[in-house]
């Protein structure tokens, strides 16, 4: 029966059945009350286990979203409405978009949109790609055609990048104000 037992858990690949089987084997050979023990252990465990995964993916969930709305904050205070429709609009859309679409998404003026994403792109907030969309029949020159996307991790690298040299400017003129202060102390003690 033992022997059995074991040649059986090396076929099983569910949890319950897993547990099931170890209990089964304790019970054999040692008694029902450690088996009852093991199977306790083993379901608080599995329902931890579970909370655990259900927890992180909320905090994902979270993170995420509070991710994007900062970045969507610091695009609206640094380029404006206009801009910050533009970015909402191609991170929602994760792809490449030509700038047309962008305008009419973002109800924004079609001779405005390039100059907006533009900006957007030098500061490293839109990746953008170039290429020759169609041949003018008239003068035979081709037409640019410009897409444009958004790269999250990029653009929240970026920005807590950003974060860090402001928090360190700001350690710095602490530590400044800080030297100063015991400067203009230490001169009036001495006057």
């Amino acid at each position: 029966m033992k022997h059995k037992t074991l040649v059986h858990l090396h076929f099983i690949t569910s949890f319950p059945v897993f547990s099931k089987a170890c209990v089964e084997i304790v019970k054999e050979r040692r008694d029902g009350e450690c088996a009852i023990v093991l199977k306790a252990m083993l379901e608080l465990g599995r329902s931890q286990e579970k909370t655990v995964k259900t927890d992180k993916s909320d905090y994902k969930s979270i993170i995420s979203v509070a991710q994007k709305d900062e970045m969507e904050s610091v695009v609206m205070k640094r380029y404006g409405k206009e801009a910050f429709r533009m970015f909402r609009y191609l991170s929602q859309e994760d792809r490449f978009v030509e700038t047309g679409k962008i305008a009419n998404a973002s109800l924004t003026e079609k001779k405005d949109t390039p100059q907006i994403l533009m900006k957007m792109w030098r500061d490293s907030y839109l990746h953008i790609f170039f290429f020759a969309k169609n041949k003018l029949a008239v003068t035979g020159v081709y037409v640019p055609f410009l897409v444009w996307k958004v790269d999250k991790l990029i653009v929240w690298r970026k920005m807590l990048d950003e974060m860090y040299h402001a928090s360190l400017n700001l350690s710095l003129r602490l530590t400044h104000e800080l030297d100063s202060e015991r400067e203009i102390r230490l001169t009036l003690k001495i006057h």
